[in-house]
């Protein structure tokens, strides 16, 4: 996840939704019921006094409910990408976190620069068909297809 890009406000909705303001600007209404549905350690926030406490994290990198119950940056702007239709960066987003790469170690293997890798990943570029299909190869090629 691109290092600037956080959490700036958090606003608790109907049961289980929340607003969520980046620091790009972005705003975006995530529903996070499968989450907390599927989680041990997301159960205390099916009571929805506790899920309606819902806050920026520490340095915007979480949004945070108690100190043992956070739901991390990276995770929500995946569902962030999903819910804005841009699912070219999840999907480049996926390979890189699945394959743990580091935007420069991605980049070299792509033959990007990491400039590029940070703009797919932040969002800001679109992700060509292209660069998709050479991380495709890059699993075959390393025997790790998922």
């Amino acid at each position: 996840m691109k290092k600037s890009l956080t959490i700036k406000r958090v606003k608790p909705l109907s049961p289980y939704r929340v607003r969520v303001t980046w620091s790009n600007g972005l705003a975006v209404t995530l529903d996070l019921a499968d989450a907390i549905a599927r989680s041990r350690s997301l159960i205390a926030l099916r009571d929805i006094t506790m899920f309606n406490k819902a806050k920026p994290g520490e340095w915007g990198h979480s949004i945070h409910w108690t100190d043992d119950i956070e739901l991390g940056a990276e995770s929500l702007w995946r569902r962030t990408l999903a819910a804005i239709g841009r699912k070219d960066v999840a999907q480049f987003m996926d390979w890189r976190l699945r394959h743990s790469l580091s935007l420069s170690r991605a980049a070299e293997e792509l033959g990007l620069s990491r400039r590029m890798v940070a703009y797919y990943e932040s969002g800001r570029h679109k992700v060509p068909k292209t660069v998709l299909l050479a991380c495709k190869g890059w699993e075959t090629r390393h025997g790790r297809a998922a």
